[in-house]
């Protein structure tokens, strides 16, 4: 029985082996960039879509398996090969014999017809056996025969050195096998954006770049940085200029980089991709959980990092993301400023006759704030963020044992957006906020309008909210039908506070206008607190819970 079972193993690792090498004879060659490069895997299983090549490595209990994928410079002539590459659940992979393993970017100098080896191993085993190799932004430049590079640049807003030598724009800079370095510096009233060529495909966002004879034309792309300038968005390793359309055809993650303004027309952000107006150097995106500070001293004025400005008739539709970032700050006892935006902070600045609306399905994260003449509108199945600043919180213990009533966050605002912002049945809006309790920052959101679980539950219409700058006054009108409801807070890990246990108090600068033919349905106390309004013209109703008192 032993010598049987032994040549049963047998078999079974020689058919293995025999149904891993026919997998290898189904390996094509995939054209890439119109055929300037092919790229091809040894198990017959890489897929080319959307500018995106992706081959795996599947193991097993007993064996691990290879995928040999070879690039190919399908030229004539001597070119660079770059693209960024992401390794997952692999045993290892090497890029042209050298380890690699995380997400980079890769480029080196191919010959004719040469080539460039990846092999992809996955695990064996149960779990993780899969491997994954993912290619992006594959690009190929072919190395200038002549070792000479066009620069251009505007010497109005900036200075250009090759070789320690300064040039004009459009000089031609003879490079050598050891490349040129080159220095850009901006003026006093502009900023670099970086190196790019022909096709404004990045190359190097620092001042000093190591030019190689690759391409014909490099330029150093300068701009002013004001708002009256034209915007550059960033989307993966392309600058595009202006058009904001274009930028979110191009990729899903699309950046603002320079303060400029938004020519008057129709834009869109599509679903799955994302607009950042940023608030620091590192481009770090907020979504539904923005990041904090705290501790004393460390509150700071808000201040524009980046603003973009949208022309009179300019019109951004949002079926995707769009995402004001900025962090805020988280107070604790006794200090005021929770949940306000601190430091550097981005913006949005309408003008007339400019709207912003959010579709079924799309979400508007004002971390930062959006401010001027325009218009944002939240359709039904939309979803807006904001921050809940309040003041004067006196710590998490004496919160929670507060027992006459007054609800303790009794001064708060919700003004990020303070150009008027229609709200309409279906659409949420959620509110966030921290504060450190105990020197542990807690964070909690609070849903402020939706048709369910909300502090104002809109059941049809419409409400529109705007906020006076120079009175300091948030406007709601109701249009609609609408209920004033309880609403929780975590405080902590092991306390609740529930508004309906308290008086929910109406802020001080707050006006409520109940416009003809809406009904307000109040289901819990409220407080009107000193210099609150509200307005209810003639044929409008309000009812109050039976037990309920104003």
């Amino acid at each position: 029985m032993k010598k049987v079972f032994n040549f049963g193993i047998i078999v079974i690792i020689s058919m293995v082996f025999v149904f891993m090498t026919s997998l290898q004879a189904f390996a094509t060659d995939v054209p890439v960039l119109d055929g300037q490069v092919t790229i091809s895997d040894s198990v017959g299983n890489g897929i080319f879509s959307d500018g995106t090549y992706t081959a795996t490595a599947k193991g097993g209990m007993f064996y691990k398996t290879t995928n040999k994928i070879t690039i190919t410079n399908k030229t004539e002539s001597r070119g660079q090969i770059s693209f960024n590459y992401t390794v997952e659940k692999a045993n290892s992979c090497t890029i042209a014999g050298t380890a690699v393993s995380g997400s980079s970017r890769y480029k080196a100098t191919v010959d004719a017809n040469a080539t460039i080896e990846i092999d992809l191993i996955s695990n064996s085993g149960i779990l993780n056996i899969t491997a994954t190799l993912t290619l992006k932004n594959i690009a190929f430049q072919t190395i200038a025969d002549s070792a000479e590079i066009k620069v251009e640049f505007d010497s109005s807003l900036g200075a250009v050195t090759a070789g320690g030598d300064a040039i004009i724009s459009g000089d031609i800079v003879p490079v050598g096998e050891e490349g040129v370095q080159m220095v850009a510096t901006p003026n006093s009233d502009a900023i670099f954006l970086g190196w790019v060529d022909e096709k404004n495909k990045i190359l190097s966002t620092a001042t000093t770049y190591e030019q190689e004879a690759i391409g014909s034309v490099t330029k150093a792309l300068f701009t002013k940085n004001t708002t009256n300038d034209i915007p550059y968005f960033k989307v993966d390793d392309l600058y595009i200029c202006s058009d904001l359309n274009d930028a979110a055809n191009a990729g899903t993650k699309i950046i603002l980089m320079s303060n400029g303004t938004l020519p008057a027309g129709d834009y869109t952000i599509p679903t799955g991709k994302t607009l950042l107006i940023p608030f620091d150097d590192a481009n770090t995106l907020y979504t539904t959980e923005p990041g904090s500070v705290s501790g004393a001293g460390n509150y700071a004025t808000p201040v524009a990092y980046r603003t973009l400005t949208m022309a009179s008739g300019t019109n951004i539709t949002v079926n995707g993301e769009m995402s004001l970032s900025a962090k805020h700050f988280a107070a604790n006892g006794g200090r005021t400023n929770s949940g306000s935006p601190t430091g550097n902070v981005s913006f949005i600045d309408m003008k007339e006759n400019s709207s912003i609306i959010v579709e079924n399905g799309g979400k508007l994260y004002a971390w930062g704030y959006i401010v001027g003449n325009g218009t944002v509108t939240a359709e039904s199945g939309a979803e807006v963020f904001e921050y809940f600043q309040f003041t004067d919180f006196r710590g998490g213990t004496q919160t929670t044992n507060m027992k006459n009533g007054v609800f303790p966050l009794s001064q708060y605002y919700i003004q990020n957006i303070e150009v008027p912002m229609t709200i309409k049945a279906g659409a949420k809006e959620t509110t966030y906020t921290s504060a450190v309790m105990s020197s542990i920052t807690q964070k909690f959101s609070i849903n402020f309008f939706g048709q369910t679980d909300a502090m104002f539950k809109l059941t049809d219409g419409y409400v529109v909210k705007k906020y006076n700058g120079s009175k300091d006054r948030l406007i709601v009108e109701l249009k609609g039908n609408m209920s004033i409801s309880s609403v929780k807070l975590k405080v902590g890990l092991l306390n609740t506070i529930n508004s309906a246990e308290y008086e929910l108090p109406v802020n001080s600068n707050i006006t409520i206008d109940i416009k003809s033919g809406s009904n307000v349905h109040i289901e819990q106390d409220i407080n009107l607190l000193p210099g609150s309004v509200i307005n209810i013209e003639e044929g409008a109703n309000g009812a109050l819970k039976e037990g309920s008192s104003i």
